[in-house]
């Protein structure tokens, strides 16, 4: 797993951003983006906030954390459905070195090694030069939150539980998107498509599963042998000591239509990318 030390800024894409792919996460899909992609995240896990810290914490399944124990396996839980509105939707070209950082991030994890450091330090991306992004097979994974909310309203915290804290934050998650590969385009100062050293794509091609295709100069597709979570849903999970009752709060942002009680956790309120800690 990554450390915080090597998290990247995001900026290129944030909740004012009029891109058509960052449009369909956020508007349709209620999504907050990992600003770096992982392996394991699933329906039913649990993230903690501190007060004052701007970065989640995973700490496991719900099942854990309530009373009596809740069985997350008990609901409808739809497994890697396709994105449909997803596939080939292309982003709007962002800066070099914005965009490679994020590539960075994904191919680091997807093949477990630096390789995605060395494919962008290749690339030498400047502020002349952009990259888009494609998802060619994103899946989800989701559970309905209105039978969540039926369910879960009659359980209590586990106090008990040494993480367990009434000035912390609890956020469930209720959905995941993930994918086992990226399309990227990266391109010159006049939109024009550059190749990425030859060399580079011969050490990444075939390492732990790992493989590039090209389909034409300056597009490449990235593939690895598992899904990295690139996107959650979350509530907030808030017990109401008035009427003896847990609650499920929407997060929102400035692009969601969700009617949002609360402020999503993320960095800032224009990020739309959250930082998530083992």
């Amino acid at each position: 797993m990554m450390t915080s030390q090597m998290l990247i800024s995001m900026n290129f894409w944030n909740r004012k951003s009029d891109d058509p792919l960052l449009k369909i996460f956020l508007e349709k899909y209620g999504l907050h983006l990992l600003s770096i992609p992982r392996e394991d995240s699933n329906v039913g896990d649990l993230y903690i906030q501190d007060p004052n810290i701007k970065y989640l914490s995973t700490a496991g399944s719900i099942r854990h954390f309530l009373v009596p124990k809740f069985e997350v396996s008990d609901l409808d839980i739809t497994v890697d459905e396709l994105m449909a509105d997803v596939v080939g939707k292309v982003s709007k070209d962002v800066s070099g070195n914005a965009g490679l950082n994020f590539l960075e991030n994904f191919l680091n994890n997807l093949a477990m090694s630096n390789i995605g450091a060395k494919i962008t330090g290749s690339y030498e991306g400047t502020n002349k030069n952009a990259i888009t992004f494609t998802f060619a097979n994103p899946r989800r994974d989701s559970l309905d939150p209105l039978l969540l909310g039926n369910r879960i309203f009659k359980y209590k915290f586990d106090k008990s539980n040494a993480l367990y804290s009434e000035d912390r934050k609890f956020f469930i998650v209720t959905a995941i998107a993930k994918s086992s590969s990226i399309t990227v385009d990266f391109l010159g100062d006049k939109k024009n498509s550059l190749d990425l050293d030859i060399d580079v794509l011969k050490f990444a091609d075939g390492k732990g599963g790992f493989k590039v295709e090209s389909s034409k100069s300056g597009s490449f597709t990235f593939k690895g042998d598992k899904n990295l979570v690139f996107g959650v849903e979350l509530y907030e999970l808030v017990y109401d000591k008035l009427n003896k009752k847990i609650k499920m709060n929407m997060l929102g942002g400035a692009m969601s239509p969700r009617g949002a009680e609360q402020e999503s956790p993320n960095v800032s309120k224009e990020d739309v990318f959250i930082e998530i800690r083992d």
